[in-house]
């Protein structure tokens, strides 16, 4: 994620399981709840369910970071999924 202080930093990864090796995702967290926040929304699609994962960035002064999502599912071959979350804050422009 990019952006500057001052303005809503966020991004959005949309997770679609293959028909072949479906799963759900069960929970939604992150490794630093000071730096990023994660919500979970579950929608139907053409090719069934579909989670959008929307991380925010919390920090309010230029900085770089680097943290983690973790998606905890039902599935036996990947319990757990990681998401990379790297973050670029620099100030606002004037």
């Amino acid at each position: 994620m990019n952006g500057e202080t001052g303005e809503t930093i966020k991004a959005v990864v949309r997770i679609v399981p293959e028909e072949k090796y479906p799963f759900k995702i069960l929970e939604a967290r992150t490794s630093n709840k000071e730096k990023i926040s994660v919500t979970m929304e579950e929608k139907q699609s053409e090719k069934g369910v579909e989670y959008l994962i929307t991380v925010f960035n919390l920090q309010n002064t230029p900085t770089r970071y680097f943290e983690k999502v973790i998606l905890k599912t039902d599935s036996k071959l990947r319990p757990e999924l990681e998401i990379n979350v790297y973050t670029n804050i620099t100030d606002k422009k004037s």
